[in-house]
């Protein structure tokens, strides 16, 4: 998931990306840069907020050291980072009961401030919880922002820092500890991107695009530069990709991108991300530039294959070429068949369009001035990453052309990319490889959401079997118990899953709790990056990878 849109999310608890993916059109009017919500809340929901914000604040207030909120001599908006803990907990109330007063027809009345904290026994655990995680995951910010100044004014280019002057996110897409992707911009100087989880997957992707430019200038794909302390990784700043926000937003590493056909510059990305087996490059992380498209998260860089397929019988040709199709499907860059209504998310051809398959409650306002709650389509956010109406077939050979360069620029590249000992390989093995993401974070989001319906609101065992029972049923095959729990603690948490595997052992993490992983086999998502670059070559690119690209194009295109 991604770092958050120059807008506020709309959306209802579900996971965003760059823009934001899914929303719910809950605004009365255009969003903020700040990230303020325009939208008039009923007043029965405002006076619910009003005391868990205030908590929230003295929470802030008693764990900042003095000073803290002082940023170059001037207040940081720290209203602003209210606004995403309101957000979120209006996503959170408004599921609730909006779809309980949708189940009853009329419903109850509502007028209390108390009355659905009472009727949903959950409810009130779950939103303590997240009051007191949100002021401490900006503590932490606040300490790491006065800390990193001098990595951000060297990423900006300037000597020394002005004053902050907003700050904005996403209010879904919670990792470990309540922490979110923030959008920090500085008065004059520019926006900076905080990421509050480790970047090595960004960093990889920016290493390996700047290591194809040397060897081919023409071929330089833009990519977002990390700060970070890189004996760790645990966190960092990522330089801007928005022209307006970055002196070196159309940059790899200062220099001038190159000037390549935008699907010449996307058949190349296709072909890095399969082969470094990148996925979740959905819409909302994949936005379009002059110079060609760009991934905004990496994070699911060199992620594990537990879903390998073996119920078809078929020769070494044929299962060669299969794997190359779904290992190109994957990394969500084409267009795949659509699922329960769900119209196009991937990166490369998404676009904005209702998602029938998903209902949000929205809050309307009655002629009479009374408040009620109904029910609308999710719809996917509007995305500058198409940047022409198309379809895949129609810039099919300029894509294949791009996959064709890069697969011939990785053969020569590896030897310097991937031999040991190389600082490349190093944080690939042994910092970056530990740590994943096992599905991708909008199937996360959507069931986080889903757990948050009345139904499952009554108890604690109500809603841990609906996350079990979904999680179960979109497993891959194989997939060892000691995973699904570990992603059922973290949902329960209200937490995208992010897990680590601790070297050398076979103990699976995730945040504070360790699970014994002994059956949990991976592929070593490291050595099977490095195998899948060394087993590349010119033969193969033709016999194996066109014809996979072929495959996987056309059959999108001739699915209803």
């Amino acid at each position: 998931m991604g770092s958050p849109d120059r807008q506020a999310n709309n959306g209802v608890l579900l996971v965003s990306g760059y823009h934001g993916t899914l929303r719910a059109a809950r605004r009365a009017g255009p969003p903020h840069d700040d990230g303020a919500s325009t939208e008039e809340l009923s007043p029965m929901l405002e006076r619910m907020l009003e005391p868990w914000l205030a908590k929230a604040l003295d929470q802030l207030n008693k764990r900042t050291a003095q000073g803290l909120l002082i940023f170059q001599g001037e207040p940081i908006p720290v209203h602003s980072l209210l606004l995403l803990l309101k957000d979120r907990l209006i996503g959170i109330l408004t599921q609730a009961g909006g779809e309980f007063c949708l189940d009853q027809g009329d419903g109850p009345d509502l007028s209390s401030a108390n009355e659905i904290v009472h009727r949903f026994p959950l409810l009130s655990p779950l939103i303590k919880s997240v009051v007191a995680e949100w002021a401490t995951a900006i503590t932490i910010f606040l300490q790491r922002l006065h800390r990193d100044k001098q990595w951000i004014a060297d990423g900006l280019q300037i000597a020394d820092l002005p004053p902050v002057e907003t700050i904005s996110g996403t209010a879904s897409d919670a990792h470990a500890g309540g922490h979110c992707v923030l959008r920090v911009c500085f008065r004059g100087a520019g926006c900076f991107y905080y990421k509050p989880r480790p970047v090595t997957g960004e960093w990889l992707w920016h290493g390996l695009l700047e290591g194809m430019a040397l060897l081919e200038p023409e071929l330089r794909l833009p990519a977002a530069r990390v700060w970070t302390d890189v004996s760790r990784f645990d966190y960092g700043w990522a330089e801007s990709v928005f022209p307006e926000e970055s002196p070196l937003a159309s940059n790899s590493n200062g220099r001038a991108a190159g000037r390549l056909d935008y699907w010449h510059a996307a058949g190349a990305m296709l072909c890095l991300a399969q082969h470094t087996r990148q996925t979740d490059l959905h819409l909302g992380n994949i936005i379009a530039t002059a110079s060609g498209p760009v991934v905004t998260d990496a994070e699911c860089f060199a992620t594990p294959s537990l879903n390998v397929r073996t119920d078809v019988a078929l020769s070494v040709e044929k299962a060669a070429i299969r794997n190359a199709v779904e290992s190109m499907v994957r990394t969500g860059l084409l267009p795949n068949r659509s699922v329960n209504g769900w119209p196009d998310v991937s990166g490369f051809f998404g676009r904005a369009a209702a998602a029938p398959g998903v209902k949000l409650p929205k809050w309307e306002i009655a002629s009479d001035g009374r408040y009620h709650l109904t029910s609308i389509d999710a719809e996917l956010v509007d995305h500058p990453n198409v940047p022409a109406q198309t379809t895949a077939v129609a810039v099919l050979p300029q894509i294949l052309s791009g996959y064709r360069h890069a697969a011939e620029l990785l053969i020569r590249l590896r030897k310097t990319l991937i031999s040991r000992g190389t600082k490349w390989r190093d944080v690939l093995e042994n910092i970056h490889a530990p740590r994943m993401v096992v599905r991708d974070t909008l199937s996360y989001g959507l069931l986080l959401s889903r757990s948050l319906e009345p139904r499952h609101l009554h108890s604690w065992h109500r809603r841990r079997n609906a996350i079990v029972t979904g999680l179960a049923a979109g497993a891959a095959v194989g997939s060892p118990r000691s995973l699904l729990r570990a992603e059922t603690r973290a949902l329960l948490a209200m937490h995208i899953p992010r897990f680590v595997i601790v070297p050398g052992t076979g103990t699976l993490a995730s945040s504070s709790w360790r699970t014994l992983a002994h059956d949990f086999a991976l592929s070593t998502p490291a050595h099977a990056v490095v195998a899948q670059i060394e087993a590349l070559s010119t033969e193969g690119i033709e016999n194996i990878q066109v014809p996979a690209l072929l495959c996987a194009v056309l059959q999108a295109e001739m699915t209803p």
